[in-house]
């Protein structure tokens, strides 16, 4: 008796917290700064409030960097961290997975972190499972999915996701480091 009660108590936390953080702030209704405040205060380190209704996370170990755009009804797995860089734009139900069965014995639950640096665009309907990082610049493209790691500046598409050509950034935009300064760059494909 202990243990169901034990049980209905943690579901009901739970339930509790996925309206709290995850139904009111996906509501149409709410204003993006209400809704990045509402993530904040769950935990989330978030910098950009450019976050689109209907979003799910999973967890609080998400980070969005700066002038970052997240579309609508993205999914945010959150078993491990997600960092997202600054500058980023990630399309319309775009999923970033990060947990995974292990294929062992006690077919356990195991999990990845995914990253996407700076400067990246995730197209619509995109999937990144664990353990891919995403560099610089990317541009991935709708429907893809990334069981790998994206070197930067690239385009990438397919199931799974293959370097389709390289990406140059024109412009003053470009630093020492390759990164990118605060100015905008132009993005060109090299044919």
């Amino acid at each position: 008796m202990r243990r169901a009660l034990a049980v209905a108590g943690q579901e009901l936390h739970a339930a509790w917290a996925n309206l709290l953080f995850n139904s009111i702030p996906a509501a149409m209704i709410i204003p993006r700064p209400l809704r990045a405040l509402i993530y904040r205060c769950r935990g989330m380190r978030i910098r950009s409030w450019r976050i689109g209704a209907g979003c799910f996370f999973g967890g609080a170990d998400i980070e969005i960097g700066e002038k970052t755009f997240i579309n609508v009804g993205c999914f945010f797995d959150a078993s491990a961290p997600i960092a997202i860089g600054a500058n980023c734009l990630l399309g319309p139900r775009v999923t970033i997975v990060t947990s995974s069965h292990h294929l062992d014995a006690d077919r356990t639950l195991g999990g990845a972190p995914v990253t996407i640096e700076d400067g990246c665009w995730i197209g619509a309907g995109a999937t990144l499972l664990p353990g891919v990082t995403v560099g610089a610049g990317c541009v991935i493209a709708a429907g893809a999915v990334v069981t790998h790691n994206c070197q930067p500046y690239g385009l990438y598409a397919g199931v799974p996701a293959r370097r389709i050509r390289s990406l140059d950034i024109q412009g003053e935009a470009a630093t020492e480091k390759g990164g990118r300064s605060g100015s905008v760059a132009v993005l060109r494909t090299r044919v």
